[in-house]
């Protein structure tokens, strides 16, 4: 009788803790800090609790910024954790020498690229923002990670929330790695069958669908501390021309942009996105640049002003000391331009 009920009471207690696991999951914190100002923690380790605020530490670096170091903060270089020590060494001296700004990371392994990115972190003066790919898991760009379904399975789910915990799960994998900035969702609409580049990358052919399963996607990585960026404005959907390789024309009417093309980048919902990226940068950019506060721009066809508030960043495959004084000649109205890729 006693052994009856002391099971009960082990029963009840149980049940008791699952009851309340919703409610502590409702204490947790809306936005982590993907990093403490002042300095970067070791990939794979939890971040320190900041010593003071994230605007303070930021205006009094960038108070002790020179000219070159500013420029070079602009800067995010692409880095692989599969290549030889001579390509490990010229990063490194770029972070240290020419204090860019950011690392987006490519091809290798989990391990081998946590250990690069705590290493750059160390030879870098000002914390290095760290980011990827990964659309559908770290398994997009790394071996032996995981790779959740690609985005047209996701687009014809109805309900909207396995997407969101799917985002947070990519989110936990990419901190884990060091990744401050994932390059996703893709908010493409997928209404060209010849389109050599996006395909089963976007959520469907319907523009409402795109924007809901990407805004899901964008705040469950959010949620768990990293940064998502929506991709690739001004749409990359109908298209027969890879970006990669080309200039794609986007041969429409304004209308035409704004009902189709632009409308998850322009939703109703204002201020859904807090970044973008577009893989070329075009006066639309600029005029359309509502969708967030920060955008990064893989150029390879003309500058890009800093204009309308929006601060631009440059993503750089090969970039060199020279063309970037070079570009930072180019200004035009007092703007500053920054040009990237090659």
């Amino acid at each position: 009788m006693i052994g009856k009920r002391k099971n009960g009471r082990r029963f009840f207690a149980a049940l008791g803790i699952l009851m309340a696991l919703p409610l502590l999951a409702t204490s947790w914190p809306t936005h982590p800090r993907p990093f403490a100002p002042g300095g970067m923690p070791l990939a794979g380790k939890p971040a320190a609790k900041p010593k003071q605020s994230v605007g303070n530490w930021a205006r009094l670096a960038l108070d002790s910024m020179s000219l070159d170091e500013k420029i070079g903060q602009l800067f995010m270089v692409a880095a692989y954790s599969n290549k030889e020590a001579d390509h490990v060494a010229a990063i490194e001296k770029l972070v240290r020498d020419e204090k860019i700004g950011g690392l987006i990371f490519m091809q290798g392994g989990p391990g081998r690229q946590i250990n690069l990115v705590n290493r750059y972190q160390k030879a870098a003066r000002f914390p290095l923002l760290i980011a990827t790919d990964a659309e559908w898991g770290l398994g997009m760009r790394l071996d032996s990670t995981i790779s959740f379904p690609k985005n047209m399975t996701l687009g014809a789910i109805r309900d909207s929330m396995p997407i969101f915990e799917m985002g947070m799960e990519v989110g936990k994998h990419c901190r884990r790695v060091g990744v401050h900035v994932n390059f996703a969702p893709v908010v493409d609409v997928n209404n060209n069958p010849r389109n050599p580049v996006i395909n089963d990358r976007s959520y469907g052919e319907d523009r409402e669908n795109v924007f809901i399963k990407g805004l899901f996607m964008y705040k469950g990585m959010e949620y768990s501390g990293t940064i998502g960026c929506a991709k690739h404005f001004p749409g990359h959907g109908d298209t027969d021309t890879d970006s990669h390789a080309d200039l794609p024309l986007i041969p429409f009417t304004k209308q035409r942009l704004d009902s189709l093309e632009l409308y998850p980048f322009k939703s109703s919902l204002k201020g859904a996105w807090r970044a973008s990226w577009s893989p070329t940068c075009t006066y639309l950019a600029r005029q359309y640049a509502q969708f967030g506060k920060y955008a990064f721009a893989e150029d390879r066809h003309g500058p890009l002003a800093q204009r309308d508030g929006i601060q631009w960043f440059g993503l750089h495959r090969c970039p060199r000391h020279a063309r970037r004084r070079q570009v930072l000649g180019r200004r035009r109205n007092g703007s500053q331009s920054i040009f990237g890729g090659e």
